[in-house]
C-alpha cells in the first residue's frame, strides 16, 4: 500500500542535498506538491499515480537544483526594475516633500498626504507593470513552480504596500480637509478617484489570495484562471489610476 507521508519524507530528504535548498523553500515547494496530489485525487487518479504524475510536473532535483542557482545570482529582472524605480520614486518624494516643508508651502498633514498617495499609485503602477511582464513571460515561456510562488510574495507584497499607503494618504487628506476646510469628505472627483483606486486595490488583493487559495482548485483550469484575474486586477488598477 502506498504510503503517501513517507514518499514524501524521501522527496524531502532528496531535494536537501539539492545545492541552494533551505526548509522554508522545500516547505513552500512540499505544499504545492500535496496541493497536486489531493487535487488529482479527486480527479480520480489513484494515490501513488498522483504522487508520481504531481512529481513529473515539478521536476526532479537536477532541474530544482537548477532553478535554485538561477534564483540565488538574479532576481527576474522585471522585479529588480521595479523594486529599483519604487526606491528611486520614494527618495525624489521624500526630497520633495521636505523642501515643501522648508519652504513654508505645505504642512505636514499634506506633504505626508503627497508623499504617501505618489508612492501608493506608483506601486500601483509597479503591481501592473509586473502584470503586463508576467503575461509577456507566459506567451514565451512558463514559469517555474518555484519562480511562481516567489512572484506570487512579491506582488502580494507591492498590493498590500500600495493598499496601505493609498489608505494612509486618504486618512491625511481628510485630516487636513477638516483642518483647511472644515470638513472631512465632500465626494469631489480626487476624493471618488482616490476611493475607487482603494476599492481597486482590494479587489486584486482579494483575487490574488483567491488564486493562491491553499485548497486545491476543482481543476487546472480554474487555477490558471484565478492567476490570470489577479494579474489582470493589478494591471487594470494601473491603467485605472492613469
Amino acid at each position: 500500500m502506498h504510503n503517501l507521508e513517507k514518499s514524501v519524507a524521501e522527496w524531502r530528504k532528496t531535494m536537501m542535498a539539492a545545492p541552494g535548498a533551505s526548509h522554508e523553500t522545500l516547505d513552500e515547494l512540499e505544499n504545492h506538491l500535496r496541493e497536486n496530489v489531493e487535487q488529482l485525487i479527486r480527479s480520480g487518479m489513484t494515490e501513488p499515480e498522483a504522487f508520481e504524475h504531481s512529481l513529473a510536473q515539478l521536476g526532479g532535483a537536477r532541474m530544482i537544483a537548477s532553478e535554485f542557482r538561477k534564483l540565488d545570482q538574479s532576481t527576474w529582472l522585471p522585479v529588480k526594475l521595479v523594486i529599483g524605480f519604487g526606491l528611486m520614486l520614494a527618495v525624489a518624494m521624500m526630497i520633495f516633500a521636505i523642501a515643501q516643508l522648508d519652504a513654508g508651502r505645505m504642512n505636514f498633514l499634506l506633504a505626508g498626504h503627497v508623499f504617501a498617495v505618489t508612492l501608493g499609485y506608483g506601486t500601483t503602477f509597479m503591481v501592473g507593470a509586473l502584470g503586463i511582464c508576467f503575461v509577456a513571460q507566459r506567451c514565451l515561456s512558463d514559469f517555474s513552480p518555484f519562480r511562481m510562488r516567489s512572484l506570487t510574495r512579491v506582488t502580494f507584497l507591492l498590493g498590500c504596500v500600495a493598499a496601505g499607503l493609498t489608505a494612509v494618504a486618504v486618512i491625511l487628506g481628510m485630516v487636513w480637509a477638516k483642518a483647511e476646510w472644515g470638513r472631512y469628505w465632500a465626494w469631489d472627483k480626487k476624493e471618488i478617484g482616490a476611493f475607487a483606486v482603494i476599492a481597486w486595490q482590494l479587489c486584486f488583493l482579494f483575487a490574488h489570495r483567491l488564486s493562491h487559495d491553499p485548497r486545491p482548485p476543482r481543476n487546472e483550469s480554474s487555477r490558471q484562471h484565478h492567476r490570470w484575474l489577479g494579474m489582470v486586477w493589478g494591471e487594470s488598477a494601473a491603467r485605472w489610476t492613469s
